[in-house]
């Protein structure tokens, strides 16, 4: 399974790099790859070993607090007169 977690509270490379090593060392995580600007945490794994709720605890024992990132789409309507 794929899925994109926000990790909040990472201030440097070292906090980034930190939480994806804790991920990948964990033998249900595929591959865990962190982006520190977008505060995103995309995970590869297998998810009849791993549940959400042991993702975000792991987050939480790192020191961070983590949710599911949930994508939004903006929907852009024409102003009237305007096409």
């Amino acid at each position: 399974m794929h899925k994109t977690y926000i990790v909040e509270g990472m201030t440097c490379a070292a906090c980034s790099s930190a939480v994806e090593r804790v991920f990948n060392r964990s033998e249900h995580v595929i591959k865990a790859s962190v982006n520190l600007t977008t505060k995103k945490l995309d995970l590869e794994y297998d998810d009849s070993k791993l549940s959400q709720e042991s993702i975000l605890e792991m987050i939480e024992k790192i020191g961070y607090s983590g949710s599911e990132y949930l994508e939004t789409k903006e929907i852009v309507m024409p102003i009237d007169g305007m096409t």
